[in-house]
Order: structure tokens, then sequence, then C-alpha cells
């Protein structure tokens, strides 16, 4: 049986700012959702140097959802659009060690999505692979 482990952090310090970004990590698997990049915007070009230049020491794997009606929001189409921009980047950076699945489940909001980005998370990267949506047809 794998072992997981967890880790908790501060919104200054999420796991994409405080951990992926890093790349030096104990963890490989990552659920990512809902997310800006605005608070740490100043330094993100750094980082992302450093993301390209840094070796994982084991491949890095990032499921990263987000609510349709989220992008819909002209209060939050910026800091959805963001997020998913940087999950981009840095699948480009290093295609062999690093890889992202990004979802937009359609019609979900900010408060609505976080349930199927977990578990359709989880199905993805620890289980069977399905959607929380194909598992329910």
């Amino acid at each position: 049986m794998e072992r997981v482990k967890y880790g908790v952090r501060s919104q200054q310090e999420n796991s994409i700012r405080g951990t992926l970004l890093k790349k030096q990590t104990a963890f490989s698997k990552f659920i990512v959702g809902s997310y800006g990049v605005h608070v740490f915007a100043d330094t993100l070009p750094a980082r992302e140097q450093h993301f390209e230049k840094t070796r994982a020491p084991q491949a890095l794997q990032v499921f990263c959802g987000f609510g349709g009606a989220e992008i819909e929001d002209p209060n939050l189409i910026d800091y959805i659009g963001g997020g998913v921009a940087l999950m981009k980047r840095l699948q480009k950076l290093d295609p062999e060690n690093v890889s992202i699945q990004i979802r937009g489940f359609e019609h979900e909001t900010h408060g609505s999505v976080f349930h199927h980005i977990l578990s359709s998370g989880i199905r993805e990267l620890w289980g069977t692979g399905r959607s929380l949506t194909d598992s329910m047809r």
C-alpha cells in the first residue's frame, strides 16, 4: 500500500507557493483547486525559473480543478485564469517529471466545486482514475 503524506499550509504558504514551486518536497501528488497567484505575483517569475532549473526528487502529479461558473464571474476570472495559466506553464517547463491534469466542473461556483475537486483528484491520483461525474453515470 502506498504511504500517503498529508500537509497543511496557511494561505500565505499554500501548497503551490510553498511546496510545488520549490519542487524539493516529500510530497509527490497534489490536489489544487480554485486558487490564484496574485498573492505572490511579485516573486512568481523567479519561482518559475527556479522550478525550471530544479530537479524534483520524484515525479510530481497534480490534479487542478476549478468551477466553470468561476471563469464566468468577472470577480474571479483573473484569479482562476492566473492559476490555470501557471499550471500550464509548469507542465511545459518540466514535462518529463511533472504531470498536471486540469479540469473545469461545468456550472460549479467557487463554493460548490470543492467536493468535486477533492473526490476527482483522489480518484485521478490515487484511485480508480474515474471522475466523480463519470462514476455517477
